[in-house]
């Protein structure tokens, strides 16, 4: 039975709203028909910084008819607007159409299988990056699989070692690189795993230049939680910088960041866009993030957890058509490329 789900929630950027609460209007559409509802949701405290996205924002929530395919942990988008998801098992590549959200799949090979894929970018031409991790809790590195689409399946061509000794930190069980996303000549990475310095958690990020395969930048993006850890990421160029979109996330904390990458490596401070916990009644585990081709924000969640499958496969929508949802937090609104 096909399911979708569409609901619209307008949240107020304005500062000091002090959780005024807006309505959220949820519509269900299956076989037995579509149920409008309207809920109450806090718009929370916004003021300077805070959580905010865009002046009135709408969220649109869908169920993907995946079929049998679990656990989706990465999207990104080609040049021409279709959107790709990666799950974390199931050996196959996941097609989003962006006009009626319809699901293809294609088949995958060449992943070794004792790792899981956890996060896919687009690298033009054919080419994806895919981030990966294991089981292992004595590895130095992660590979990045770099993925040729065929006309009928893709296969991994090439493997890029992303070394953990680069940020000072070790890698653990089941906590990979979660994050990836291209722009121009370069390939940023996130990581899953956790660094501490001065009392304060931090993500580390590499930028991988594609045209130097031994050429690594670090950073350390701060995080804006006690417990939350970078799980997708999306990037674009700008004015010669990455602006990167970050989905920092653990249970009942759901951070959607911006924040921009330098020319050179060190500390960088992310700003939180909107707090999706607070914003919305429920929430799923997303895990992929990506700018639509129209400057809206798109969300996947990861369903699979510990084994068991738990809920439809998630997608959000943020942002109106046409639009791009980011803006200064002057108020300024910034185009997308």
């Amino acid at each position: 039975m096909s399911r979708h789900i569409s609901m619209v929630v307008c949240v107020s950027a304005l500062a000091g709203c002090g959780g005024a609460a807006t309505e959220r209007a949820v519509s269900h559409s299956s076989a037995a028909g579509t149920v409008h509802e309207t809920q109450a949701v806090q718009s929370g405290h916004s003021s300077g910084d805070g959580p905010w996205i865009g002046r009135t924002a709408p969220i649109e929530r869908i169920a993907l008819d995946v079929g049998s395919i679990r656990g989706l942990s990465g999207l990104t988008r080609d040049d021409d607007g279709v959107l790709w998801a990666i799950p974390e098992e199931d050996r196959v590549l996941v097609r989003i159409d962006p006009a009626d959200r319809s699901i293809h799949r294609m088949p995958l090979s060449g992943v070794p299988e004792d790792i899981e894929t956890e996060a896919i970018t687009w690298l033009g031409g054919g080419m994806f990056a895919l981030g990966t991790e294991s089981l292992s809790e004595t590895r130095t590195a992660d590979p990045l699989l770099i993925v040729e689409l065929g006309e009928q399946a893709a296969s991994v061509k090439q493997k890029v070692k992303c070394d953990y000794s680069m940020w000072k930190v070790h890698a653990e069980a089941n906590h990979g690189i979660e994050g990836l996303c291209a722009a121009g000549s370069h390939v940023l990475v996130a990581t899953e795993v956790v660094g501490t310095a001065d009392g304060r958690r931090y993500a580390p990020l590499g930028r991988h230049t594609r045209d130097a395969p031994d050429s690594w930048t670090t950073y350390r993006l701060w995080l804006t939680s006690d417990e939350g850890k970078l799980a997708g990421i999306s990037c674009r160029e700008r004015n010669g910088r990455l602006e990167v979109l970050a989905i920092e996330r653990h249970f009942g904390i759901v951070h959607l960041l911006r924040f921009e990458i330098p020319a050179t490596g060190g500390d960088v401070t992310p700003r939180v866009l909107v707090d999706l916990d607070a914003r919305l009644a429920e929430t799923a585990n997303y895990e992929g993030v990506v700018w639509t081709q129209d400057g809206r924000i798109a969300l996947v969640a990861d369903n699979y957890y510990r084994g068991k499958v738990s809920g439809p496969t998630e997608m959000l929508i943020i942002g109106s058509d046409g639009t791009d949802s980011i803006e200064s937090a002057s108020g300024e609104r910034r185009s997308n490329n």
